[in-house]
């Protein structure tokens, strides 16, 4: 909004689904940065959903392990990408239709039996917190072969719906 009414010429252009262009008009320089993928704010959530989550989703439902991360600075979008608003689903982040995603899928296979447990961390600062019992904290990551990869001491909790998951 800032740069908006200033009356400059717009700061950053996206050119492309790859590249943008930054016009500095302190420096009077224009600087072009190329990406993997740049999303310009006319982007829905579910065009994030649907180019950087949705394979991973599938895949974990193929029985592969899937990392969704935000990562960024203070105020950078994080929370309102991850969760988005709920109360109508173009709003809703990644977290909400990652639900969905699964459980629809579930939906779909009858004859097949599942169970679904749902830890939920905070990784802040280098330490991981159980945000199922706040009074785990600085949690630790292990590996075991049968297991898998894991957060020592997490709380998990058997779910039988998204709302249960929300």
């Amino acid at each position: 909004e800032i740069e908006k009414s200033s009356g400059n010429e717009q700061v950053c252009v996206f050119t492309s689904p790859t590249s943008l262009t930054f016009n500095s008009s302190r420096e009077k320089n224009v600087y072009r940065f190329n990406f993997d993928r740049i999303f310009p704010p006319s982007s829905t959530q579910k065009d994030i959903y649907d180019f950087g989550v949705k394979g991973i989703i599938n895949s974990v439902l193929d029985g592969y392990n899937g990392t969704v991360l935000a990562y960024g600075q203070t105020s950078s979008g994080k929370t309102y990408t991850m969760q988005g608003e709920m109360e109508q689903e173009s709003t809703q982040g990644i977290i909400p239709r990652m639900i969905s995603h699964v459980f629809n899928h579930i939906s779909k296979n009858e004859g097949i039996d599942f169970m679904i447990k749902v830890s939920m961390i905070e990784i802040y600062q280098e330490k991981i917190r159980d945000l199922f019992d706040v009074s785990k904290v600085n949690l630790n990551i292990r590996e075991d072969s049968i297991k898998g990869i894991y957060v020592d001491g997490a709380s998990e909790r058997y779910v039988g719906g998204p709302n249960d998951v929300l």
